[in-house]
């Protein structure tokens, strides 16, 4: 049985995703992220390799259901 895990984070941060790459290939996990924003213009301005995020395949089809975006919060 695979259990559903949720991870909600301020934003991508370059170390997060080897983490969040593992999780999501682990066999029994489904992995959903929510991130609060993209970057914090504030705060770092860290580049975001999509490219290298392995639980938002390629193409974005199924990312919409597995990486969310909050604005506003």
């Amino acid at each position: 049985m695979r259990r559903r895990l949720t991870i909600t984070t301020e934003i991508i941060a370059p170390y997060r995703i080897p983490v969040f790459n593992a999780l999501a290939e682990h066999p029994e996990i489904d992995l959903h992220v929510i991130f609060l924003a993209e970057t914090d213009p504030t705060q770092r301005q860290w580049l975001v390799y999509g490219f290298l995020m392995k639980f938002c395949p390629p193409g974005g089809e199924e990312c919409v259901s597995r990486v969310f975006w909050l604005t506003g919060v």
